[in-house]
């Protein structure tokens, strides 16, 4: 019979049979095999062992060792949000255990910065949704831990309503607008261009003056740097146009104010001239418009600045005049009006 003789490969730990049925501790190992070279030879027997000893110990060495994840504080006090329209958000990771030096990310463990034993935090952050993660000096890593960066505060808002728009006078640049915060942090900046540009005033409110009619974009800004939702808003002109014949370059009889402009128009408003003499009088008393008053009795050709309540015409000669009333630009309908004669002529007998 042919002598078995075991090669090297055969004894290695790694080659030996691994199902449990068959398993032996190294110690029944070494045993039998000493037992086993003591009849085949002393030096083969150590060379065999050496082997042995030698692929167990590759074997240990080659074992890794079991990770366990470091962890960092996870807790209201990590987040700090940014400011309204602002990318200023903080978050802190903090390590609770592991083992130092630390590695930190905030994009689910893609990307990692180094940092202080004690801590990182990231700064300048927009709002938005973060994945922390901590990796120590084992290279083993946390799990991840999702944190929200959020906005202080809220949107501040204003009063919106028919109060807030004083319109232009016709002809003027004379409108106004005015913002009253109702809420949102003070102190306040306000805009009439869609927060374009923004000026500081009270915290009460403010009114922009002497606007030209159009469109404005109302914004309102916080301290906390929140904006509002734009607003707009149109200052008229105080004149409706609108029934203007096409080409008419001067307002005419045709031109309608949003507000009227009219007069007592009755029997009271001239004084007849006496005979011979050039002395009646033409009273206009405005009934609606918006004061100051201009009156005229050549149908708007030349005006006379007067009192709110009414201007006579004096020393007037007999005969038909066009009155007519204007009101910051806007201009009543002509009225014609005759200062007539007081009595009739004598006469005499001439034959």
């Amino acid at each position: 019979m042919k002598k078995f003789t075991p090669g090297l490969n055969f004894f290695k730990f790694n080659k030996w049979p691994q199902k449990k049925s068959t398993y032996r501790s190294p110690l029944i190992v070494l045993t039998f095999l000493f037992l086993f070279f003591t009849f085949s030879g002393i030096s083969q027997s150590n060379l065999f062992i050496s082997n042995y000893l030698t692929a167990t110990d590759e074997v240990l060495n080659n074992v890794t060792p079991p990770c366990t994840p470091p962890t960092f504080l996870n807790n209201g006090t990590i987040v700090l949000d940014a400011t309204c329209g602002n990318n200023d958000g903080n978050i802190s990771i903090i390590p609770q255990s592991g083992t130092a030096p630390f590695m930190y990310s905030i994009d689910g463990g893609t990307t990692y910065v180094s940092g202080p034993d004690g801590g990182h935090t990231f700064l300048n952050l927009a709002p938005g949704t973060y994945n922390l993660m901590l990796k120590d000096a084992n290279g083993c890593e946390s799990d991840p831990v999702e944190k929200v960066v959020g906005t202080q505060g809220n949107a501040p808002t204003f009063i919106n309503d028919q109060t807030i728009v004083l319109n232009a006078t016709c002809g003027n640049n004379d409108g106004n607008i005015t913002m009253i915060p109702t809420s949102g942090t003070a102190p306040f900046m306000y805009s009439i261009d869609g927060g374009v540009t923004y000026v500081a005033g009270p915290d009460a409110g403010y009114t922009f003056l002497n606007l030209a009619p159009g469109t404005y974009q109302l914004r309102l800004k916080s301290s906390t740097g929140c904006v509002s939702e734009i607003v707009e808003r149109m200052v008229a002109s105080g004149c409706d146009r609108t029934s203007l014949r096409p080409n008419l370059n001067k307002v005419s009889n045709l031109n309608h104010c949003v507000t009227p402009v009219t007069f007592l128009n009755d029997g009271t408003i001239v004084l007849d001239a006496t005979c011979g003499n050039n002395d009646g009088n033409i009273s206009i008393i405005p009934q609606s418009g918006t004061a100051p008053f201009e009156y005229s009795i050549d149908g708007g050709t030349t005006y006379f600045s007067g009192p709110d309540a009414g201007y006579t015409f004096v020393n007037l000669a007999p005969g038909t005049y066009q009155l007519r009333l204007r009101a910051n630009g806007c201009e009543s309908d002509p009225v014609e009006r005759v200062v007539g004669t007081q009595g009739n002529a004598p006469t005499f007998l001439n034959d």
